[in-house]
C-alpha cells in the first residue's frame, strides 16, 4: 500500500502536469476574450465586470453552439441508410422550430455557464494583476500565459477536489437541461 504522503505528492504533480493541457486552450480563449472584452467596453462604456460577462457569454455561446449542433451537422453527412420516407419526415416548420428551440437552449445554457465561470475569471484577473506586479518588465503575453497556467491549476484543484460533479453536471445541463 502506498504512503499517503507519496499519494499526495504524485496527485499534486499530476495536477500540475494536467493543468498544462488546460492552460494552452485557456490561454488562447483568454487572448480572444480579452480582445473581445476591450472592444465591448470601448463601444458600450460598460464596467470591467459587465464587459467581461458579455465577452464570456459570447465565447461560451459559440462553444456550446458547436457542442450542441455538431452531432446534428455530422449526421447530415451520413448515407441514406435508414432514410425517413417522405410521408413520415417532419415538415420544414417542425425542423425550423427544433433549431430555434436549440438556439434558445444554447443561449440559456451559455448564460448559466457564463455566470458559473465568473468567479474563476475574477480569480484569473487577480492572478494576472499579481503576476504583472512581480514581472513588470516581462512580455505581457508571457505574463498572461503564466497567469492562465496558475489560474488553471487553482481552477482544476477547485473543480476536481471540491466540486467534482460540476463538469458532468454542466454537460448534462447543456445537452438535457
Amino acid at each position: 500500500m502506498a504512503n499517503p504522503l507519496e499519494l499526495l505528492l504524485f496527485s499534486l504533480l499530476d495536477l500540475l502536469k494536467g493543468s498544462i493541457v488546460i492552460a494552452i486552450p485557456l490561454f488562447i480563449l483568454i487572448v480572444i476574450g480579452k480582445w473581445l472584452r476591450e472592444r465591448i467596453q470601448a463601444k458600450t462604456k460598460w464596467t470591467w465586470l459587465f464587459s467581461a460577462l458579455a465577452a464570456t457569454f459570447a465565447l461560451v455561446w459559440t462553444g456550446i453552439l458547436l457542442l450542441y449542433f455538431l452531432p446534428f451537422l455530422l449526421a447530415l453527412n451520413e448515407s441514406g441508410i435508414g432514410e425517413i420516407p417522405a410521408m413520415f419526415a417532419p415538415s420544414a416548420g417542425d425542423v425550423l422550430a427544433s433549431y430555434i428551440f436549440g438556439l434558445v437552449k444554447v443561449s440559456v445554457s451559455a448564460a448559466v455557464v457564463s455566470l458559473v465561470l465568473m468567479p474563476f475569471e475574477l480569480i484569473g484577473a487577480f492572478i494576472f494583476e499579481w503576476v504583472m506586479k512581480k514581472r513588470r518588465k516581462a512580455n505581457k503575453l508571457v505574463n498572461l500565459f503564466i497567469a492562465s497556467y496558475i489560474a488553471s491549476v487553482i481552477s482544476a484543484a477547485i473543480v476536481l477536489f471540491i466540486i467534482p460533479e460540476a463538469v458532468t453536471g454542466i454537460l448534462f445541463f447543456i445537452y438535457f437541461g
